[in-house]
């Protein structure tokens, strides 16, 4: 299972597009159900929620073996809402790495080094 992390978006659609015309298992993390539908309907599996939540995020590494994030902060029509990037660019990816290390080691029984320490991921 290959999860994308930001699947609804430009470069994200495409990724997504070019795994699934390759036949490969895609999973997305979409902020919401109306996003997801096209998604849906193509035969990707979904997981509702964005990177500020660690559940959600766990939900959608469960089980996945690659993850490809074209999340960014730089869309503008985020402006539009309440705009915080670093939630997306510091506190989200974070998230997402420690989640999906934890998911791996808890699926392998071993430990897996990330490039910084969890401390600094917290």
């Amino acid at each position: 299972m290959i999860l994308v992390v930001g699947a609804t978006g430009r470069v994200g659609s495409e990724v997504v597009r070019q795994l699934r015309q390759q036949g490969r298992p895609v999973r997305a993390l979409c902020r919401s159900e109306a996003k997801a539908k096209a998604l849906r309907d193509t035969g990707v599996e979904i997981a509702v929620g964005d990177l500020a939540n660690r559940q959600a995020i766990a939900t959608a590494c469960r089980g996945a073996d690659t993850i490809i994030s074209t999340m960014t902060s730089l869309n503008p029509r985020s402006l539009k809402a309440e705009y915080q990037p670093e939630i997306i660019e510091g506190d989200g990816h974070r998230n997402l790495l420690l989640t999906m290390a934890m998911d791996l080691s808890a699926r392998t029984g071993q430990p897996v080094e990330l490039p910084i320490s969890p401390e600094a991921l917290l």
